[in-house]
């Protein structure tokens, strides 16, 4: 007795739905032991009272194992509910955890695509400069031969109005040079 108390206190601990099951089904066996015993001692007329005793006994045996087997069937049935709501919990944060990625990686691209325009855009302008930069050092360049040139031009042309204007004036003063020194050396002498 000490055996089986300790052994039903161990499965008390460890699953008292189950423990008070073994209980019952051992105390039912007992039961129809103990009745065998007690109508095998009588007469023939109480054979038929056995039966009807195990019969009894059987019919209750069964009850309490069809309700044991109802109340399995239904803490199976709210272990499922839990489990299935486990699962959909579980579907619905790997759904969230899908769109919010999917979220994260067109942002990402976004972002790429603004970068890689900005990059694009920087290239442009900075070969539109250097294109403008070249066009001014050009026009820059032939304004200033085209300035040079003209510079040049008027700088001959004056060297050219002065050679004329000297060579006149040599020529007009070097002729009165010569009547107003041949004036002077007439009036010398």
């Amino acid at each position: 007795v000490s055996t089986q108390s300790t052994w039903e206190n161990k499965l008390n601990r460890l699953n008292p739905q189950g423990a008070r099951q073994l209980v019952m089904e051992s105390s039912a066996r007992e039961a129809i032991q103990h009745a065998k015993e007690e109508f095998f001692e009588g007469d023939e007329d109480s054979s038929l009272q056995i039966k009807l005793t195990q019969s009894k006994l059987l019919r209750k045996k069964a009850e309490e194992d069809a309700k044991l087997l109802e109340n399995r069937i239904k803490l199976l049935q709210l272990e499922e509910k839990r489990a299935m709501k486990k699962i959909e919990e579980t579907r619905k944060k790997a759904r969230e955890i899908m769109l919010l990625k999917n979220r994260n990686q067109e942002v990402q691209r976004q972002k790429e695509e603004w970068r890689s325009a900005r990059i694009e855009e920087e290239i442009k302008r900075n070969e539109m400069n250097k294109a403008i930069r070249d066009q001014l050092k050009t026009s820059v360049e032939n304004n200033r031969s085209s300035y040079l040139r003209k510079l040049k031009q008027e700088v001959d042309s004056i060297r050219r109005e002065k050679q004329v204007s000297t060579s006149y004036y040599t020529l007009s003063f070097g002729r009165t040079t010569r009547r107003h020194s041949s004036t002077i050396k007439s009036v010398k002498r």
